[in-house]
């Protein structure tokens, strides 16, 4: 029964997608579009699958046979689908191909759904969101800057990963204090939903930093400081600050910016 295994696979990717087993619910989707023949359901629920697909490999980042299980559905969608079904569709594919590193496949997937030939608001907005994530993942900043000001000509952006990648953009663009602005919006749009929300605010937040040469700021904010000094000639002190988690140890055996300072021979 192949539709009985099909609802069994998306069965256990529910149930593990809220205890975050992201990979094991990504692969039990993915062994449910498989066995799936997207002729047998109704267009909305395709896209339906299409979106949860995209929505986990963006966490996961990776997935074989992402593209040639994604293609079907697609297909299906753009024969049977109405104009709004047909553009989700196309951005949750091009979002989901772009989390894998297919640039050059996930931009021509969203050519059919691109912000000027969607006449939906909310399609138009998803679709700048989709541009901003896939030009700042590439590394394509003044592409993700240029969809993150017509996304602002359409309101005050409330999408967290959006700001975050638009963040990004602008650290890399050496924009550094409009960067640190577009955090606190984020910040200020509530706290993370989860344990990986709060990881990925982190690291934009330290990758900003860096960027900005600020790179005690940087490290403090990773939680790995780039130095610790030890009182001179303080053998316990030192036995201390050397742990696991330490790289190297500069030591300055004679001290003479105000006169020689001998340590102890330990």
């Amino acid at each position: 029964d192949r539709a009985g295994a099909v609802t069994y696979f998306w069965r256990g990717a529910e149930d593990k997608l809220p205890v975050d087993q992201l990979e094991a619910a990504l692969s039990s989707m993915l062994r449910g579009l498989e066995l799936a023949d997207p002729s047998h359901y109704q267009a909305e629920q395709l896209v339906e699958w299409l979106d949860k697909v995209s929505r986990t490999v963006s966490q996961v980042r990776k997935a074989a046979g992402l593209r040639e299980a994604l293609a079907p559905l697609l297909r299906e969608v753009d024969a049977r689908g109405d104009p709004r079904q047909k553009a989700r569709a196309h951005i949750s594919v091009a979002t989901a191909l772009g989390s894998i590193n297919l640039f050059e496949e996930a931009y021509k997937t969203l050519e059919p759904a691109a912000v000027d030939l969607v006449s939906d608001p909310d399609l138009a907005r998803e679709s700048l969101k989709a541009e901003i994530q896939l030009a700042a993942r590439q590394g394509v900043f003044s592409r993700a800057l240029k969809a993150g000001e017509r996304l602002e000509e359409m309101g005050d952006i409330q999408d967290a990963d959006a700001l975050l990648m638009l963040a990004l953009a602008r650290a890399m663009s050496g924009e550094g204090e409009t960067a640190l602005e577009l955090l606190g919006r984020v910040e200020a749009l509530g706290e993370p939903t989860d344990a990986l929300d709060a990881v990925v605010r982190l690291k934009h937040r330290t990758l900003i930093h860096f960027q900005q040469r600020r790179y005690e700021e940087a490290a403090r904010r990773a939680g790995v400081p780039l130095s610790t000094k030890v009182p001179f000639n303080d053998i316990p002190a030192l036995d201390a600050a050397v742990t696991d988690r330490v790289a190297a140890v500069v030591l300055e055996p004679v001290q003479g910016m105000q006169g020689a300072r001998e340590c102890s021979v330990e």
